[in-house]
């Protein structure tokens, strides 16, 4: 596979994309080399097999060609061969993991390692599901229906790389919360426009409760039209992991260990460990925070969100009232931790 076709694999979530375009035409024929050299690197021959039956044991569908895994675990080798050549996270090139074995064989194997968990995160893992009937004010019951249409949507589509795309901007998705409304902003404008047709639906229903539910230029609008708050009962569901029991695999001395790269996922899935570069960050910003600031953080961090707040509260993002009561604070209190985060999110320049 040449570099142009390379170029357009899918690399989602990464600077991989902005810095493949600055390259010059000799910088782009040597990441190529590498790239070939390093799929075909007797030292990672078992991190690419293990890669791609991690996919098809979890995943499947797809992942059951061997041909589409390889895909993905060169889209990895791709961004791990950016990473080492320009440089990552404003660190500087690690030129050594491109001419040293022992080096090359660690860098790739974590890279590739990373980007599978990331994968497997963006694909559903089994989950034991619970539902049950809660009344709640119209407004809050309209943006959870919402949040659903917006999920099933992304469901029907079978497209791997389509379907990334549209996780990603959900998971990018800000929710403004006001007295009277929610305000969504996503690029709806990418989804299949069977979304269109569910929320004319939703809208209609909800217009009897007093909520009106609008698409805007730069998402959802989601308000109230009435002073009275209506309650709408509706089934509530939440979802809790349970580990995948596909570990059928036998090593070579015999013994029924299991994929040993598919548990190591797993385990550090559920730990909540992030890919390098941002373990790296989150960790510099845990040490820049008081101790009792931390837990608010945790809470705020989709990886490290204890399972208990989500069971209790749900796996949207949190809001400071239930992020109060389930640490026992004040909402004041909440918001003056979220502050010096901020500040210090802002003194690291890790944007907004």
């Amino acid at each position: 596979m040449g570099f142009a076709q390379i170029a357009k694999l899918y690399l989602r979530g990464s600077l991989c994309n902005e810095t493949l375009k600055k390259l010059s035409v000799e910088q782009k024929d040597e990441l190529e080399k590498i790239v070939n050299i390093v799929m075909d690197d007797p030292n990672l021959t078992q991190c690419k097999v293990e890669f791609c039956n991690a996919l098809a044991r979890t995943i499947k569908n797809e992942y059951d060609d061997r041909d589409v895994g390889e895909q993905d675990y060169r889209i990895a080798i791709m961004r791990a061969a950016v990473a080492a050549l320009c440089g990552w996270a404003n660190k500087p090139p690690t030129l050594k993991a491109l001419t040293d074995p022992i080096q090359r064989k660690k860098w790739f194997q974590t890279w590739a390692f990373n980007y599978l968990r990331q994968i497997l995160r963006e694909n559903k893992i089994p989950t034991i599901h619970k539902s049950k009937m809660v009344k709640l004010p119209a407004l809050d019951t309209a943006l959870y229906e919402v949040k659903n249409i917006i999920q099933a949507t992304i469901e029907t589509v079978h497209d791997l790389s389509y379907k990334r795309s549209l996780k990603s901007d959900l998971e990018n998705m800000k929710i403004i919360e006001k007295d009277t409304s929610y305000e969504l902003y996503f690029d709806h404008w990418i989804y299949p426009i069977m979304i269109v047709t569910e929320l004319k639906k939703l809208s209609a229903m909800y217009l009897t409760h007093g909520v009106e539910i609008t698409q805007t230029e730069t998402g959802i609008m989601i308000r109230s039209t009435s002073d009275q708050t209506s309650l709408v009962t509706i089934r509530q569901s939440t979802e809790t992991p349970i580990r995948p029991q596909s570990f059928d695999h036998t090593n070579k001395d015999g013994e029924d260990g299991g994929d040993q790269l598919e548990m190591k996922v797993w385990s550090y899935t559920q730990k909540g460990d992030l890919p390098m570069e941002e373990q790296e960050t989150l960790d510099r910003l845990r040490e820049r925070i008081p101790e009792d600031t931390k837990p608010i953080l945790d809470i705020f961090m989709e990886d490290l969100r204890p399972n208990e707040f989500i069971n209790k509260y749900g796996a949207g993002s949190p809001k400071v009232v239930h992020v109060a009561e389930f640490l026992n604070k004040s909402p004041r209190e909440v918001k003056r931790h979220l502050n010096i985060i901020k500040v210090q999110c802002m003194a690291m320049q890790l944007g907004h």
